[in-house]
């Protein structure tokens, strides 16, 4: 991926002068060329290191979300040979001659072992162009996980990925569990090298005019995710029904059979909360619809609100030309050129279609015009695709180059589809740094967990529909795992393809949609907690314990939330071998209590998807409906774990309620919050009772293998006193 082993690195600072939140230095490589650094410290416990051959500049950027200055407290000492940098939470050594940039962290009394070191430099290519590089030392064994989006094992480790034109991997920011993060800030491409050619070094390179990279400090991954988070903008969790079952394709046939499709889930019993509804259903392009066209949609959209369906609506920043719309743009001067005074135009199958040129303000509120007057219709979210394959040789209005605004017209794209859209959710196809603040990436089926490691704590997975399978069990296994994805998008599910399914087939999933609709109330509240947090609703196993070198090597397994543990399966039979993280874990299916770390096998038949439950867990679920909300005063219903404390935080309605489990032998105490709805309680793996009250009051408790069940009503502390604990 990096062209050339040779590298022109620098090799002394000859001037520093203290600036506002760090110091600027002017710096000579090893040839003698100038270069100019900057070091700041825009948050806590973060590094900015900026590097170029010319005055460096304060440069505009859609991929930030910094607001304010630098951080509070910094201070730059000049010693004999050196300067020390020393921030909330970090500190730097810079030595003049030979140059060194040791970066600690400073709110730990070892820091990283040894301290992070960076070289920093440049590269002339064969081409002509430049490169600027930051490079450092890795240690032996050293994980690096990240750069979501790109192929490969999650262990980036030994792997050279490019980001930008020609590349794969949308998110240039990687991390270690030594204790530190790396975010190359850029609008061209980055190559990483992370040990692939030298095994014991790393380096990412780009071709921007200048090196822009941020070290962010932990220790833990989980604290170099949350400051990763504050530099790029928090994930903001869509409503709870958007966490439901969502039909994204429902196949040709335009409105009637969108409305076949969800009227036969509802008489199949099949818990469902969105549908898409895209040009197909309303007779034309999304954006040029004319009146009696937004009457229809209207009229469709309120047929999907009174079965208890929400509508995606679908939409591009492409328009086919030969529409009005296309002409309007053309004359207005809002699409992407071609550099001749036309516009630049694509084929689309037997279409052609222009880019609505969104570097343009005007542009921008015409077509957000556009968008808000078709969602006016009552439509409830929007999935905005389409955005990621952009021209590099195409002409934009405010001129930057094409091979730029790769990373650019995403956010672009997505911040303009966010303004339009209001209080309603977003997805996005095109995932760029930032874009976790504006929508939620929807990636296509098959993609890895490399998202949730690279700072994007929500995403969807399109499940594959029955067509897209080889075998009908095949797409019963893609819904089982779509039960427990961030959010339950199957491409597909047609009336015609469920009664393709048989009997038996549709029985388990219809049994897995359930089990997801009952589990929205944990999944909602795991996804609030995450983006305060910075934490991935989905979480590959080495952000649960990164001292433990077998979770590094981890690419399937994850938990869901903090409390469930997920094994995904493509095998239609037999056993899967599941690693468990320290502690306890409860199989959900028989109530076998494993003991981690370490290795067990779970029986894997058709029916049934390995699943284990955390010790000291407490789920939150709500009794079967046919759609989120549906009967909002249902009770709240608390699967309790208790071999072990253990506690959750319950979003609901836009408050939050912290739930607490208290175990002590065989007596067991449930603290909940009042509610507004009754609550009861489910306990697994307990003993027959001696006594149970709720507020000091005995009352009923239904007990059999082991599970025992216990109406709250509206009190708030249940005590479980257990037979064998009796004196």
């Amino acid at each position: 991926m990096i062209d050339s082993p040779v590298f022109e690195a620098i090799e002394v600072w000859t001037r520093h002068d203290a600036i506002r939140g760090g110091v600027w230095l002017d710096c000579r490589t090893a040839a003698g060329a100038t270069a100019n650094v900057r070091l700041t410290c825009p948050l806590a416990g973060v590094l900015r290191v900026e590097m170029g051959p010319r005055r460096l500049e304060d440069r505009a950027s859609e991929l930030l979300a910094l607001a304010g200055g630098p951080a509070e407290g910094v201070r730059v000492e000049a010693r004999e040979g050196e300067l020390i940098l020393s921030a909330p939470l970090v500190r730097a050594r810079i030595s003049c001659s030979p140059w060194q940039l040791r970066v600690h962290d400073a709110g730990s009394a070892t820091g990283p072992a040894p301290p992070l070191e960076l070289t920093l430099g440049r590269q002339r290519q064969t081409d002509g162009l430049e490169r600027l590089h930051v490079a450092w030392a890795l240690e032996p064994d050293e994980p690096l996980f990240g750069l979501g989006g790109a192929p490969g094992a999650l262990n980036r480790r030994g792997q050279a990925v490019a980001w930008g034109p020609g590349g794969a991997a949308a998110i240039p920011f990687l991390w270690s569990t030594r204790g530190y993060g790396l975010f190359v800030h850029s609008d061209d491409g980055v190559c990483f090298d992370l040990g692939q050619r030298t095994p014991d070094v790393a380096m990412a390179q780009t071709g921007d005019e200048q090196l822009d990279c941020f070290i962010i400090l932990g220790p833990a991954p989980a604290a170099v995710l949350r400051r990763y988070a504050e530099l790029t903008g928090p994930a903001q969790p869509p409503p709870a029904w958007a966490f439901g079952l969502c039909l994204t394709e429902t196949g040709p046939g335009g409105r009637e059979a969108l409305i076949e499709t969800c009227a036969s889930l509802r008489a199949r019993l099949v818990p469902s909360d969105a549908v898409r509804v895209d040009s197909a259903s309303l007779g034309g392009s999304a954006l040029e619809l004319s009146r009696s066209d937004q009457r229809r949609l209207a009229g469709l959209v309120r047929e999907l609100h009174s079965i208890g369906f929400h509508a995606l609506l679908a939409v591009s920043p492409y328009i086919r030309m030969g529409t009005r719309l296309y002409a309007e743009g053309l004359r207005k001067g809002y699409l992407v050129g071609d550099g001749q005074g036309q516009a630049y135009l694509r084929a689309r199958g037997a279409t052609r279609e222009a880019l609505v040129d969104l570097t343009c303000a005007g542009a921008r509120a015409w077509w957000q015009e556009r968008l808000q007057r078709v969602l006016a219709a009552g439509l409830d979210g929007v999935l905005a695709g389409d955005a990621g394959d952009v021209p590099a040789e195409a002409a934009y209005h405010d001129g930057t180059p094409g091979r730029r605004l790769r990373s650019r017209y995403p956010l672009l794209y997505q911040a303009t589809v966010r303004a339009a859209a209001g209080h309603r959710p977003v997805w996005a196809a095109a995932g760029r740094p930032g874009s976790q603040r504006l929508a939620v990436l929807w990636q296509p089926a098959g993609s890895d967990l490399s998202l949730a490691l690279a700072g994007v704590p929500l995403w969807a997975q399109e499940a594959p529909g029955l067509a897209e399978c080889e075998e009908r069990k095949q797409f019963v296994r893609a819904c089982e795992v779509a039960a427990f994805s961030p959010f339950a998008f199957v491409h597909g599910g047609t009336a015609a393809e469920f009664a393709a399914l048989g009997r038996g087939l549709e029985s388990i999933v219809r049994e897995y949609a359930r089990l997801r609709h009952r589990l929205v109330p944990y999944i909602y509240s795991s996804a609030v907690a995450g983006a305060q947090t910075g934490l991935p609703l989905v979480r590959p196993l080495v952000l649960s314990d990164p001292g433990d070198r077998t979770t590094w090597s981890l690419d399937g397994e994850y938990l869901l939330g903090e409390h469930l543990l997920v094994v995904p399966v493509s095998q239609l039979r037999g056993l899967a071998a599941v690693y468990l993280p320290r502690g306890q874990w409860v199989d959900y299916w028989t109530g076998a209590v494993h003991q981690g770390p370490g290795w067990v096998y779970c029986r894997a038949p058709l029916d049934r998807l390995p699943l284990l439950v955390r010790a000291g867990a407490i789920i939150p679920t709500r009794p079967l409906a046919h759609y989120t909300g549906e009967r909002p005063d249902d009770p709240f219903i608390l699967e309790v774990y208790p071999q072990a404390s253990g506690s959750f935080v319950l979003a609901d309605g836009g408050a939050t309620h912290e739930l607490a489990l208290r175990v002590d032998g065989g007596r067991m105490e449930l603290c909940v919050p009042a509610l507004g709805v009754p609550v009861e309680a489910v306990l697994h793996g307990v003993l027959p009772p001696a006594a149970v009250t709720v507020d000091g009051q005995a009352v009923e408790c239904s007990w059999g293998k082991g599970k025992a069940r216990v109406s709250l009503g509206e009190g708030t502390l249940l005590v479980y006193q257990s037979e064998a604990a009796q004196p």
